[in-house]
């Protein structure tokens, strides 16, 4: 049977036992494994006490004391048989002082302790800047949350904060963030979509909930509806939604469908009216109808936009929903691919549909998306969709990743984010033709998921786009559910930060250069790529934490490749470079100064030779050897068992019998270029050149060079086609 182990073992004194549950009940919330004597005992009522004690201590990993007077009042049981045992069994111990404590009566056993924890308390971190932040951060975690369900819990007494406290220190000593909601991964690329590999279509279709006529004119007061606009970006999205007429009612009718069937008007005007929505309502549940839910849910969207924008900053006007999502991977694809498919919308529509979510999931959580196929049943509630991602950057040996807080001037302010956060924009990201918008003739509109990508890093960071590396794009496609449901992008920006001048000087001046930034950014962090810990108890975005993960995950499996190991898997020298997202498979070796790209296979058993140079996207296929002297361009393809040589006239000895030294013998280059392919069981004689695109047949033997798109077969190998 497998030992349980724990996290925390809870000492607390009998009369401290309100406390003590309230926080097993904080704490096991968080995931912790807890041990606390009334959850055991109650199950082995007959058990010896003192052993089952003892063994629970032994079990975990930390001793927590809940230490206050009484404590010291009825030390015998406490300090001799749990405090003690602990420090006998060399347990890490935290001590928690709860309520006032009368520093005479503190036993012997307690002060006496060496390099023990005493946890804040809601009372100290009144002087601790980054605790006040945590608590914050805290607060707005529960604002989101009474968003959703309607819950009343607040800060309103000092154990709610100190519960929290104590819950933060364990979080830090385990190294767990805490992100708020779940991110969902739905499609992905191994490393970065090449271009062609990503369709953003935007379909002729529309979502719109009006603004109620008799808020328009508070909200435009507020600068929230705006007039006659004389953004030309702005004024163009409405000439082409004028032109196009996208089909307006079936995504309504899609919306109102999902509810009906998922919902009754009766238990949704219950929720409701127990929550006293100040708006337009029926006074009946009979009377509750699609129509008079969106009624009282823009009414009521339009008072709460009435009464932020006056402290925040709202980013009015179009915006794109999401109808489709495909992920068109196939077992005879190399590149995974997706196709997306969006429809117009825009920012008081989403509010709306964020504020029915909060009712729909307040009643009853129906919101199930898993997978790409799933995105289609709940179109209607997703109308905005982000492009977020990390700027990685690179300066000499160092490899941080820029973090920022969102400032709190913006709706989506005081949460830490990505380095980069853009909403899709038809005016901004659309393919174009003589600076016009596309339009095809079905009167779609295409997204160019690249420019969406520059453009989002530019606007929010500044960074140079001379200055970006190879492997920067997007990565995958996700779904948030936290506050809000909502897709979103997901990328990395690799960049190479120049060392001679300081590294967050230039960074600086980049994100004070960057056309958003002054709004948007509140804080600033470089994290480093192994740790987690500036972030532990903050507010953390779900999408956030989730690419970290994976940025991780690959910078650590890019790293771990490059080390010596026995035969039975890899041998690769350490001066060798090896671009991200190659992988290489097992009984392979790679010898000193090879170079080999990014985004590359190199299959089983394949021999690279040292100082030998290949290329990006190569694939190379098992039981080969690419020798000194031969050269693989980009997106060159290597069969099985193809035979390279080097040496136009081999020996192994010389006349007089001696053994071929390295000044005996003249090394011949051959050259394979960009795109060629080379079929199973060929053989390449030293110093020939395979052309670009050129395709050489299984088991030919190449003994001149091949010219660039031409089709060569048979011994000698002769020209088919070109």
């Amino acid at each position: 049977m497998k030992k349980q182990t724990f996290d925390i073992f809870i000492s607390y004194s009998d009369r401290d036992a309100d406390f003590s549950n309230r926080l097993f009940k904080e704490l096991t919330t968080a995931d912790f494994n807890v041990w606390q004597d009334k959850e055991y005992l109650h199950r082995n009522p007959s058990a010896n006490y003192r052993e089952l004690i003892h063994k629970g201590i032994e079990d975990s990993t930390y001793f927590l004391l809940i230490y206050s007077d009484r404590v010291a009042e009825e030390p015998k049981f406490i300090v001799s048989e749990e405090l003690n045992y602990a420090l006998n069994q060399k347990k890490k111990i935290l001590v928690y002082p709860y309520g006032a404590i009368n520093k005479d009566i503190i036993p012997k056993a307690i002060k006496d302790l060496r390099n023990t924890q005493w946890l804040s308390t809601q009372k100290k971190a009144e002087s601790i800047m980054h605790l006040q932040e945590i608590i914050m951060d805290e607060k707005k975690r529960l604002e989101l949350d009474k968003s959703i369900h309607g819950i009343t819990q607040y800060f309103n007494q000092s154990d709610d904060i100190d519960l929290f406290l104590i819950r933060v220190a364990f979080q830090q000593l385990f190294n767990r963030a805490t992100p708020y909601g779940s991110y969902y991964k739905l499609c992905h690329a191994d490393n970065v979509y090449l271009p062609e590999s990503m369709k953003i279509t935007v379909v002729n279709k529309c979502l719109k909930i009006e603004i109620p006529q008799d808020c328009q004119d508070k909200l435009f007061r507020d600068k929230f509806v705006q007039g006659k606009n004389k953004d030309a970006k702005k004024e163009e999205i409405a000439k082409l939604l004028k032109e196009i007429q996208p089909e307006s009612h079936s995504l309504l009718e899609e919306m109102k469908s999902f509810i009906i069937e998922n919902y009754s008007w009766t238990e949704i005007f219950d929720w409701m009216k127990t929550h006293d929505y100040e708006v337009p309502f029926p006074t009946d549940a009979k009377d509750m109808n699609f129509e008079s839910f969106i009624s009282s849910v823009s009414h009521h969207t339009a008072d709460k936009l009435a009464e932020a924008v006056k402290d925040k900053t709202f980013f009015n006007g179009d915006v794109l929903g999401v109808y489709s999502l495909s992920d068109n991977r196939t077992c005879n694809t190399e590149h995974h691919q997706f196709d997306l498919e969006l429809y117009y919308s825009d920012y008081f529509t989403f509010k709306c549909t964020v504020e029915i979510f909060h009712i729909l999931c307040s009643v009853r959580d129906c919101f199930e998306i898993k997978r790409a196929g799933d995105v289609r049943k709940y179109a209607p509630f997703l109308c905005s969709i982000g492009m977020g991602g990390f700027s990685c950057l690179h300066y000499g040996d160092e490899e941080k990743l820029l973090w920022i807080k969102r400032s709190g001037n913006i709706s989506a302010g005081d949460m830490w984010h990505f380095s980069f956060d853009e909403t899709l924009n038809i005016g901004k990201d659309a393919y174009r033709k003589d600076n016009q918008i596309i339009i095809a003739p079905d009167k779609t509109t295409s997204i160019n998921p690249m420019a969406l990508f520059e453009r989002a890093f530019h606007e929010e960071n500044g960074i140079p786009s001379q200055l970006r590396m190879p492997g920067s794009g997007i990565m995958e496609i996700g779904l948030i559910k936290s506050d809000r449901l909502e897709i979103e992008i997901l990328g990395v920006l690799h960049a190479r930060i120049p060392t001679r001048f300081s590294f967050k000087e230039q960074m600086q001046m980049y994100l004070e250069d960057a056309p958003d930034g002054y709004l948007e950014i509140g804080k600033v962090e470089y994290l480093d790529m192994n740790t987690i810990a500036p972030f532990v108890g903050n507010l953390l975005t779900p999408e956030a934490y989730h690419l970290f993960k994976r940025l991780v995950t690959k910078h650590l499996n890019e790293s771990s490749l490059v080390e010596s190991s026995l035969w039975g898997n890899n041998k690769v020298h350490e001066t060798v470079q090896i671009g991200s997202g190659t992988i290489i498979e097992d009984y392979s070796r790679i010898d000193a100064e090879a170079r080999i790209g990014e985004n590359c296979k190199i299959h089983r058993n394949v021999h690279v030779c040292s100082k030998v140079e290949i290329g990006n996207n190569v694939k190379i296929q098992n039981n080969n050897t690419i020798y000194p002297g031969v050269t693989l361009e980009d997106g060159v393809f290597v069969g099985t068992n193809v035979s390279f040589t080097n040496d136009l006239y081999p020996r192994s000895i010389k006349k007089d019998g001696s053994p071929i030294g390295e000044g005996d013998w003249t090394l011949t280059p051959t050259k394979v270029c960009r795109g060629a392919s080379i079929g199973a069981g060929a053989v390449i004689r030293a110093g020939v050149t395979i052309g670009e695109w050129a395709m050489i047949g299984c088991g030919a033997v190449v003994v001149n060079d091949v010219p660039a798109n031409a089709t060569v077969v048979g011994n000698p190998a002769r020209v088919i086609s070109e």
